[in-house]
């Protein structure tokens, strides 16, 4: 981790202070070890060796998890050795798959909307209407109902057509609506993991 400019000597101190005191001819001559949590950034210069739980907070080396990583298999991440009678160390190198979970989410929906839209339309047609006309035409010779009778009074009726809109629904179309799966080529990134190995001799 690379953290802000802090002296070797803090972090010697700081471990010192985690394995507490040692004296000489101690019943346990092994370093007591307590959790260390490291809290903001730390710069640590030549080899250390820590024992114990390490906590930290924050980012480490500026790098953030994008996306959740779904990670199969047992949860303890050290290498299984066995020692066969013959006095040969075998040691289990793993490795990791890159998988993909597929999932089906909501991806909005389709609404159709039926409205209403009016309009003023025009049809010509043709009306009858009775008038009257009059004429008058010379005559000659006898009566034919006795003068002076009193007024006479002839009613003729008139006639006229109306007209008024009738409107009709039909149907002029058809909406037909359907599903349809389209499929998408898309790059699933994921970091694995692969465990190796190297033999080194330890000096006496």
């Amino acid at each position: 981790m690379k953290l802000s400019l802090i002296p070797v000597v803090s972090v010697a101190v700081l471990l010192a202070g985690c394995c507490g005191p040692w004296k000489k001819g101690d019943s346990s001559s092994r370093a007591r070890t307590t959790p260390l949590e490291v809290s903001g950034p730390v710069t640590v210069s030549g080899p250390v060796t820590v024992t114990g739980p390490v906590t930290t907070s924050g980012s480490v080396g500026g790098v953030v998890a994008a996306a959740p990583v779904t990670r199969s298999g047992p949860a303890s991440e050290a290498s299984t050795s066995s020692v066969s009678p013959d006095g040969e160390t075998r040691l289990e190198l793993k490795t990791e798959d890159l998988s993909v979970n597929r999932a089906t989410v909501s991806n909005g929906a389709a609404r159709i909307r039926k409205y209403v839209v009016s309009e003023e339309r025009s049809i010509p047609v043709m009306l009858r209407r009775e008038e009257f006309t009059v004429e008058r035409i010379p005559a000659s010779g006898l009566p034919t109902t006795p003068f002076g009778e009193g007024e006479s009074v002839i009613d003729i009726p008139l006639t006229v057509e109306t007209a008024s809109p009738v409107i009709t629904p039909r149907v002029i179309e058809v909406i037909r609506v359907r599903k349809t799966v389209e499929t998408d080529t898309r790059n699933v990134t994921g970091t694995i993991r692969t465990e190796k190995f190297e033999v080194t001799k330890t000096p006496r």
